[in-house]
């Protein structure tokens, strides 16, 4: 089972919100990286 970045936080396992500050990437749940059959389908 590969792992890929997570491309919503380019692999830092946070994102920045608008209010300032930030929160834990909930699509990776802060790993930074992604099961390949996890990642959304384009």
């Amino acid at each position: 089972m590969n792992k890929t970045t997570c491309q919503y936080c380019a692999g830092n396992g946070y994102v920045h919100v608008a209010v300032g500050g930030s929160e834990t990437c909930h699509y990776c749940e802060g790993t930074g990286v992604v099961k390949d059959e996890v990642v959304m389908k384009q």
